[in-house]
């Protein structure tokens, strides 16, 4: 059953970061494109070049005078037709680094920025909204635009995160130097105020209990004061809508206004190990080895703008028919070529042809596809059976040529296939300095069918922004051209979704069958494509709707055989369903009849309903060159709408186009390296596995299983966001509330994660190809170390017994990264300042095994497994009553080599349970509501004028911390079992008489019982009653309070 909210989303596809540069402190190659759903306003156009002229100036005081904004493109939809826009060249919608489409629920008109790697690996796309361009209001939200748009560069170009508390993270902390709560942020000298929001008007002091580890309650908020430190600048990354802020926080210590808050337990010091983010930024490409330094004298850093529409999407086959191909490799390319012509590239697109091979020459012009007929004509143009030699770079030149006769070939996508290396000059590094290829600006996209192929070609096609395929038979050939015939325009509705993809080997009079799952996101445009090689004697096919229509390739009765084509010239049957095609399990059914062949079934649809977002899948692969020692990371991402979709079972099936050896690789969402967060619907894993040297292919598969597939509603997202302004502490102490404040908090506290029933489905896409070199030594098979833990917590197992000790939680890495198993851990704390554990990991205090009550160093569990330990501190510092522990982590394995060191998880330890204040941060007198009185169900707390007052409960009820009153015992599990009783010695007693019990000002007595350590008298109006310490705390008679036993002698 699909329930699920109807938006308007557009496809959202993996950016190039790489396509911008930076050269003498300008930014090149920006894009930022329009979605197709958006309509035309000429105010969106102008409305982003005012954010981004503001944009570059904060950038370039941000980076010190290092980098801003040169030439930023603007591409705006191919339906816009009230202005005068330039020809896109080879800009798309798919490469674009800022996109305008409609507002995500989850973040409204709040930029974010799409982030799936590690600490310093670029992001994928930033996002804003039209009313984020249009509409001033949200600056009082998130403060200048142009600001906001810098926080979000950040995110997009060098790979940081977040420095004030972002969903997931806690917002408050003990800072170890000063012992005292500290609101998330950066730096620490930010001054604010913490409160509760009660409604658009109207705040509260935040309440410090127990139950929070005397820490703010949940939903207090960190309100900054207008007066700051005069040379406070920092940190966009925290506080951007600040006026004053317009940099980021460093490692200076010569600045101590402005440093880097190592401790803050955020996002950007989880994944990046403390480091400030100005130091991540240096490292970046950008600006490593002393790369666009300062610059000196007056720069005028204002952009310049262009703004473009996309054309006509044109392809060139440029078809190698040299002698290699003969035989199956020419069939094979006449089959999938037929298919990308008669099903795959949409109407209103231009298709030519050309061939390769001793020399090259155009087959057929480039024409454009309205009918039947134009597609038939391109059918009858195809290449006759190959033979000469190979000249790639000949081909690429034709096909330019065929281009340019169509009129400007800017943009135009070359499908050059081959299956070998070039042996007829010019060569491909000829052709890419060629002044007609250069002016060209036409996007080469390779398709490398064989053992052969050139790495020149491969680096022309990352070089103009095309993709690489390595196909390595028929069905995987198929598959590249229908992925090759995707333009990318953001318009999911045009997109043909890739459903099911099988392969049989039949005998003679041989029969198989098989189901295909179609959900209900789907089912308009609905092919089934069935392909064989060898023979041109086509099997009977039957395929059954979930309803019992039948469908067949020879008509038979009660047997539909309208929208059925075959060719045996090519081997393709095809059977376009008419309509929307009904959801649930399609099966197809293959009988051959003389002849054993090998049959392939491919199943493409498209969205059944413009107002319900398709179930999507976009993966992709981390670099298109690897060598040994170096990571490489498949992604993917899995949605329905701006929604994630959970629990999917995610595989990349990793294939040798040398050998065909294939490597299947699940893909998980734990919230484990590579995964940088759990349950945002991007399933990531390291590829460790190779077979041999050369070159390899990745597909992944997605399935859902119904009700065991969630699509989450708010959930953890996988965007990067603005930091939200809550208002602002006026110079003489007032609380000015942002209007929209109260909402924004309301929706947080709603923003659990819900799960949404979806139905049953598959989806497959081609996540690209890349080339593995081999460099390791050849005496060592073990290429990668284990991968660094970026998920380790630590809490205590009794918080109030430390004798019970610390738990450390977290996913185990593998032998090589996430495969496999390690050979041991090591792992250190320190009760000093946690950055130490990241510069000087081995100077630390190690864990060794007899600190350990359970875990075993020396037999880590297999990788992706939840690893639990719990260590016994025995060297806790006495001489404080709060004490910070931090831990880090990294495994090593049986070839000694050693992970990253992990993020570092810190935890507070208090040896005295704090006091109860009744004061504010800045010490002045407080009132409150009722709040829990820790270990006590019968009294409750409550601050009146700065003063603490333990006040009764009615008989036969007791305190209830979650709703501040008291209740009855049964809706109080923990105090069920409580009874009130007054305190009488027995008739004969040897024992002391217990004190008297009088109070003339109202307020409780505490006194200790002699002998009984782990009780005290507690005085109520007149009444003596005994009363036990919480467990593992004892009475302290000096300080009239329940504490460890430690700290009270003869206990």
């Amino acid at each position: 059953m699909l329930n699920i909210l109807l938006l308007l989303v557009p496809l959202l596809v993996f950016a190039d970061a790489s396509m911008i540069t930076l050269a003498n402190n300008r930014y090149e190659g920006l894009v930022i494109a329009i979605n197709p759903e958006i309509a035309e306003d000429p105010k969106i156009i102008d409305g982003i070049k005012s954010i981004m002229t503001d944009a570059s100036s904060v950038l370039f005081k941000a980076t010190d005078n290092r980098a801003y904004f040169g030439e930023i493109t603007i591409l705006v939809p191919e339906k816009w037709t009230t202005g005068t826009y330039k020809a896109a060249r080879n800009e798309s919608y798919g490469k674009a680094g800022i996109l305008v489409a409609s507002a995500n629920p989850k973040h409204g008109d709040e930029p974010y920025t799409m982030q799936y790697g590690e600490c310093g690996e670029p992001g994928e796309y930033i996002h804003i909204t039209p009313d984020f361009i249009l509409n001033d209001d949200v600056i009082e939200n998130y403060g200048p635009k142009g600001k906001t748009m810098i926080h979000e560069w950040a995110h997009f170009r060098w790979g940081v995160f977040d420095e004030s508390a972002t969903e997931g993270y806690d917002p408050f902390y003990y800072a170890s130097e000063s012992q005292n709560p500290e609101a998330t942020r950066c730096p620490v000298s930010l001054k604010g105020t913490n409160v509760v929001i009660v409604n658009d008007n109207e705040t509260r002091d935040c309440q410090y209990n127990g139950d929070t580890n005397w820490l703010p309650e949940d939903g207090c908020v960190f309100i900054v004061d207008s007066e700051q430190p005069e040379i406070l600048n920092a940190s966009l990354m925290s506080h951007q809508y600040l006026d004053q802020v317009l940099a980021f926080c460093h490692s200076d210590e010569n600045d101590p206004v402005n440093l880097h808050n190592h401790e803050a337990p955020n996002e950007h010091n989880r994944l990046c190990n403390q480091r400030s983010v100005w130091d991540v930024m240096l490292s970046s490409v950008d600006f490593k080895n002393k790369a666009n330094l300062p610059q000196v004298g007056f720069v005028n850093p204002q952009p310049t703008f262009k703004v473009i529409q996309p054309k006509t999407p044109r392809y060139v086959l440029v078809l190698d028919t040299s002698g290699s191909m003969n035989g199956i490799n020419y069939d094979s390319m006449m089959t999938a070529s037929s298919s990308f012509i008669s099903y795959y590239v949409p109407d209103k697109s231009a298709v030519g042809i050309v061939e390769f091979n001793y020399d090259a020459q155009e087959l057929c012009p480039l024409i454009m596809i309205n009918s039947e007929a134009d597609r038939n004509n391109l059918l009858n143009r195809l290449p006759s059976p190959p033979g000469g030699s190979t000249a790639i770079g000949r081909g690429i030149l034709k096909g330019i040529e065929t281009m340019t006769d169509f009129g400007d070939s800017s943009g135009g996508h070359l499908i050059v296939l081959t299956d070998g290396q070039e042996n007829v000059a010019p060569y491909i590094n000829e052709v890419r300095e060629d002044p007609t290829f250069k002016s060209a600006n036409v996007i080469v996209d390779s398709v490398f069918f064989g053992t052969s192929a050139s790495v020149d070609l491969q680096k022309l096609s990352d070089e103009t922004g095309g993709r690489t395929t390595s196909p390595n038979d028929l069905k995987s050939l198929i598959e590249a051209f229908q992925t090759l015939s995707e333009n990318n325009d953001g318009d999911i509705q045009d997109k043909q979704f890739q459903i099911f993809s099988g392969s049989h080997f039949m005998n003679a009079h041989d029969f198989t069958s098989g189901m295909v799952v179609l959900d209900s996101t789907v089912g308009k445009n609905t092919l089934f494509g069935i392909s064989w090689s060898q023979y041109p004697y086509a099997p009977d096919v039957v395929i059954t709707s979930p309803t019992g229509e039948k469908y067949c390739s020879t008509p038979r009765p009660h047997c539909d055989s309208t929208g059925v084509s075959e060719n045996i010239n090519i081997k393709t049957i095809n059977f376009q369903i008419p309509g929307v095609a009904k959801a649930g399990n399609w099966i197809y059914e293959i009988r051959t009849d003389t002849h054993s062949m090998t049959v392939n079934v491919l199943v493409t649809s498209q969205a059944a309903d413009k107002d319900v977002p398709p179930i999507v899948v976009e993966s992709s692969i981390s670099s298109s060159d690897v060598s040994s020692g170096s990571p490489l990371v498949v992604n993917a991402k899995v949605s329905m709408g701006y929604e994630p979709i959970l629990k999917a079972l995610v595989t990349a099936k990793i294939t040798s186009t040398d050998t065909g050896a294939v490597h299947m690789l699940d893909l998980y969402d734990g919230g484990s390296a590579p995964d940088v967060r759990k349950n945002d619907g991007i399933y990531s894993r390291y590829v460790t596995e190779f077979s041999n040297t050369g070159r390899y292919s990745v597909q992944v598969s997605v399935q859902g299983f119904g009700n065991n597939i969630s699509a989450a509603g708010p959930a953890l997202s996988p965007g990067s966001p603005a930091a939200f302004n809550f208002g602002h502490v006026d110079s003489k102490g007032n609380i000015v509330l942002n209007p929209a404040a109260h909402e924004h908090v309301t929706s947080s506290k709603q923003s659990g994660t819900t799960t949404t029933d979806i139905d049953p489905f598959t989806r497959i896409d081609t996540a690209g190809a890349f080339f593995f070199s081999e460099t390791a030594s050849a005496d060592s098979s073990d290429l990668f170390p284990p991968s660094r833990v970026i998920d380790l917590t630590v809490k205590q197992v009794d918080a109030l017994d430390v004798s019970q000790g610390v738990l450390l939680t977290f996913t185990s890495p593998g032998d090589d990264y996430d495969a496999g198993t390690a050979n041991s851990y090591e792992i250190r704390y320190t009760y000093g300042s946690p950055s130490s554990l990241s510069k000087s990991f081995t100077a630390q205090n190690p864990v060794k095994s007899g600190n350990l009550i359970s875990g075993d160093l020396t037999h880590p569990s297999v990788a992706n497994s939840i690893e639990n330990f719990v260590v016994n501190l025995t060297d806790i510092p006495t001489d404080k009553d709060l004490v910070t522990v931090a831990f880090a982590l990294r495994a090593t394995d049986d070839d000694n080599k050693v992970a990253d060191v992990s993020n570092i998880a810190m935890m507070n330890l208090f040896l005295k349970p704090p006091a109860v204040s009744c004061s504010n941060e800045e010490g002045s007198p407080i009132s409150s509501i009722p709040f829990e009185k820790k270990g006590d169900c019968k009294n409750f707390y409550q601050c009146s004028n700065g003063d603490l007052y333990t006040l009764p409960c009615k008989e036969n009820t007791v305190f209830n911390p979650s709703i501040g009153v008291c209740d009855r015992p049964e809706n109080v599990p923990s105090c069920s079992g409580q009874t009130l009783a007054t305190i009488a010695p027995p008739t004969g007693s040897s024992e002391p008489p217990p004190p008297s019990c009088s109070s003339t000002d109202g307020m409780d007595l505490l006194l200790p019982i002699p002998g009984k350590c782990n009780k005290y008298y507690q005085c109520n109006a007149g009444q003596l009653i005994e009363r036990d310490c919480p467990p593992g705390l004892v009475f302290n008679p000096d300080g009239l309070y329940c504490d460890w036993t430690y700290n009270v002698p003869g206990c």
